[in-house]
Order: C-alpha cells, then sequence, then structure tokens
C-alpha cells in the first residue's frame, strides 16, 4: 500500500471511530485512544485540515501521544486547523457573545540550538492561535527563533517572562512540557494567562472578537534553506466555555491553590494594580498582609515558611538553610526584600511557637527557639 493510501485508510477509519470520542470532549490529547495514529501527519486526522504534514503524532517516551512538528524548513507560512464545533466547547452553538472560555495547551521545544553554533539562520517558526481566522485569531502566541514565546495583548506583542522576572527562553525548558492556561472574557475583551505557572497578565486585550468561535491554528514558517529549525510538539489542547473565571484571589501563579509561589508572585510584581488584593489599585504591603494572615487567604503568620499555620523548628530550619542567601517565603524570606537575613529571623522570632488559633508561645516553645538560634548562630559563624 502507498503511503497516500495508507493516510487516506487511516482517515476513513479514525472517521467511523472518533464520531462521539474527541469531538465532544473539550480535549485534543493527540492520544491514540482518540484515533490519533502514531507516526501520521495530524492533517490526516479527520477533524484537522491544513496545507501539508507540518505535524506528525508522535510518543515521547510513553505510550501518550503529542503533535510533534516536522524536522524540515519551512518556506511559507502553512496552517494545520482545528475548528471546534459546540458540543465542543459545550455551547449551544459556537456564537460567542455572553461566553467565557477556558484555554490551555502543553508545548515542548525538543531543538535547542542551531548546529553551527549562530542563531542568525533561524526565522520565525510557530504560532499557536486560538480562535478566529488564520490570520486574525482571539488569542495569539508566537515562537521566534531566539527562544522567545509572545503573546498578544490586543494587536501588540508581550514577551512572556519566567519566574525570575527574565524574557522566558524556550530553550532553558528544552525536553519538558510547559503549561499555557487562560481564560477569555469575549464580552469583555480581555483574557488573563499563566505561563510555566507564571501569571503574565489578568486583563490582555483581545487580538480579535469575531461573532464566532472559529478555529485553532498551528502556523509553522517561514525560515530560510539552513539546515537549523526549531521543533516543537503540542499536546492537551483544551478549549471549553465556562460559567465563570477562576475565583481564587490571590491565586497569581494560576495552579488552584494559595502557596508560597503566589506571595512571591506578589513581592515581585509591587506597586502592580494586577496584584491588588484589597481593592486600592496598587500591590504593596497592605495586600501582602492580606494574602498571609486573613483567613480568607492563607490566614497563618509571618515566619510559617512551609504554611502549615505554625511558626516552629521547621521553619527556622527553612530560613537557616538560606541564610544571607537570595531566597523566596518557602525558604525564609518574609518581607518584601530579596535577601535572607537578620529581619526575616526577627519576624520568625516574634511570632515562634504561635499558630494563628494560638498566639502566645509556650516555655517549650521559647526554650526551643534559643536552642535553634544557638544552632543558626553556629552555622553562619
Amino acid at each position: 500500500m502507498t503511503a497516500n493510501a495508507t493516510r487516506t485508510a487511516l482517515a476513513t477509519v479514525g472517521a467511523c471511530l472518533a464520531l462521539g470520542s474527541n469531538a465532544s470532549a473539550g480535549l485534543v490529547t493527540f492520544d491514540p485512544v482518540d484515533w490519533y495514529f502514531l507516526g501520521t501527519s495530524l492533517v490526516v486526522h479527520p477533524e484537522w485540515a491544513g496545507e501539508g504534514t507540518l505535524y506528525s503524532i508522535v510518543s515521547l517516551g510513553n505510550d501518550n501521544g503529542a503533535a510533534q512538528s516536522a524536522a524540515t524548513n519551512q518556506t511559507n507560512f502553512a496552517n494545520n486547523r482545528f475548528t471546534p464545533d459546540a458540543a465542543f466547547l459545550g455551547t449551544d452553538d459556537t456564537t460567542t457573545a455572553g461566553n467565557l472560555y477556558k484555554f490551555a495547551f502543553q508545548l515542548r521545544n525538543d531543538q535547542q540550538a542551531s548546529t553551527d553554533g549562530t542563531d542568525d539562520q533561524w526565522g520565525l517558526a510557530h504560532r499557536i492561535r486560538i480562535g478566529g481566522t488564520d490570520s486574525v485569531p482571539i488569542v495569539q502566541f508566537q515562537i521566534f527563533d531566539n527562544g522567545r514565546v509572545q503573546y498578544n495583548d490586543g494587536g501588540g506583542s508581550v514577551n512572556a517572562v519566567s519566574e525570575s522576572g527574565n524574557n522566558f527562553d524556550l530553550d532553558d525548558a528544552t525536553g519538558r512540557f510547559i503549561d499555557v492556561e487562560g481564560y477569555i472574557d469575549i464580552d469583555a475583551g480581555t483574557y488573563q494567562i499563566s505561563f510555566d505557572g507564571v501569571l503574565q497578565g489578568t486583563d490582555l486585550g483581545l487580538y480579535s472578537n469575531p461573532s464566532d468561535f472559529g478555529q485553532v491554528t498551528f502556523q509553522w514558517g517561514p525560515s530560510n534553506s539552513a539546515p537549523d529549525y526549531r521543533q516543537i510538539s503540542i499536546d492537551n489542547l483544551e478549549i471549553a466555555a465556562v460559567d465563570d473565571l477562576p475565583g481564587l484571589a490571590g491565586d497569581f501563579n494560576m495552579n488552584g491553590i494559595l502557596d508560597a509561589g503566589d506571595i512571591d508572585l506578589l513581592v515581585e510584581n509591587l506597586g502592580d494594580p494586577a496584584y491588588d488584593l484589597n481593592g486600592d489599585d496598587v500591590a504593596d504591603q497592605l495586600d501582602m498582609d492580606l494574602l498571609v494572615t486573613d483567613d480568607d487567604f492563607l490566614g497563618t503568620l509571618y515566619g510559617d515558611a512551609n504554611l502549615d499555620k505554625s511558626v516552629d523548628l521547621l521553619d527556622l530550619s527553612a530560613l537557616a538553610s538560606n541564610f544571607d542567601a537570595a531566597s523566596g517565603w518557602a525558604g525564609g524570606n518574609f518581607n518584601t526584600d530579596t535577601q535572607v537575613d537578620l529581619l526575616d529571623l526577627s519576624m520568625l522570632a516574634s511570632n515562634f511557637g504561635n499558630t494563628p488559633a494560638a498566639p502566645e508561645p509556650t516555655s517549650a516553645a521559647i526554650a526551643a527557639l534559643i536552642l535553634g538560634l544557638a544552632t543558626l548562630r553556629r552555622r553562619i559563624g
């Protein structure tokens, strides 16, 4: 059987078997269980259309599939498209008015650097477009030759940043999947997005606001004729209507819980209204106090490094391990600077042995603190 005949046969089988499976799930897994066949072109699948075999279904060291770009250059922009129907979106129809949508996907870089050690031969590699059309999406992501990932804010582009606040470099994450998640508010014309667990923005402008949801587009090219290219894989593409936007105030890293990472992000973004919790349009110490101590948030005490609602030797040990070094809340940095120092030790000491329910330390707790401080003094010499 020829390659074309094989692809036609697989598409026919897939069309029969995929009915009622992936079409109503809200999630594209690219797995064989959903009739994506390993080794075949993504466009062969009956739910996809496009120009050429840009992406194929591969297995990345397990039984799960992913859509991976081809190991060749593209000289012109070309597209693979998936058009979700109302059943997939979880709506009565595909019109957008009044709807909120969640979108998510996983992104992985599978080639780190050019073979000749230079980056100047690479061209723009990939775009992932949520909704709309090939040229005018609702939300857009771009992956560039230098490893930068950009998302749109209105018609403009913004570099995704890492937890350190620097531009995210996809090459630093080669070989692992990055989680991208966001929520679209059609009527407000805005969306929010987190990238690799880092909140990028909560009131970003949509690229466009169409009356019909449209399609999801994987777009690749152009690059020149050099043998260097950026190969990426995409998995677990999710598009679904939701009733409400995420409602967990203070969950700045959008992982569904309040944790030390949220405190660190607030500290890193003091002054940014997007991180305001008390409604005064500025993120400041008042918001820090609210996030740490208020019962509607973490409900604990300064000095509680592991957030178990008790300031004890475990927290002192975390501080001691990072003393005089840069660290976040979990490492014993309890104020808004970048260093674990005597100021943090003082904050811990003032609450040592306390819990929110029992704010006065016991004599045993005081004795343990004295012993712990003696150990810390010997450690820092």
